[in-house]
């Protein structure tokens, strides 16, 4: 390469990339630097631009809905009554602070617990999620001690 010339070095970050296509099968993959690296008026020396990618597998998150009949937050096997068919919704964290806000945040999906009281939502992109128990589901029976 000649010197005191502009440079650019550029990876094309998509499934036509059959190097990294290789590399990571058929998984998708993300970069983690940029796509590009420019080298104004290169000089002499040697530069080593690199690019970074990670393994982009869908996750899941899910868990139990169930009566915390001795209130400690924990399902306990025996103790808790797991709650089927209650109605469950999965919200995309867009200001990531954890807490649910219907103006801000944006619904994902939206599944029943089972008859075990579990929920499952899959294939989810890397991101910041919230679920959230439809409180004024029929299938909650509330009592004066809960409420």
């Amino acid at each position: 390469m000649a010197n005191g010339l502009d440079y650019q070095v550029v990876i094309d970050p998509t499934s036509a990339n059959a190097g990294l296509v290789s590399y990571f099968g058929a998984d998708p993959f993300v970069s983690t630097t940029p796509t590009s690296i420019d080298f104004p008026n290169l000089g002499f020396g040697f530069h080593f631009p690199g690019f970074g990618f990670f393994r982009n597998k869908p996750a899941s998150l899910g868990d139990t809905v169930f009566e915390d009949i001795n209130r400690n937050g924990i399902y306990d096997s025996g103790t808790d009554s797991p709650l089927s068919n209650v109605t469950v919704s999965l919200y995309q964290d867009v200001n990531v602070n954890g807490l649910y806000e219907s103006s801000i945040d944006t619904l994902v999906a939206t599944t029943a617990s089972a008859a075990d009281g579990t929920y499952l939502f899959s294939g989810l992109a890397p991101g910041s999620y919230l679920s959230v128990v439809d409180t004024a589901d029929p299938d909650i029976q509330w009592t004066a001690r809960q409420q």
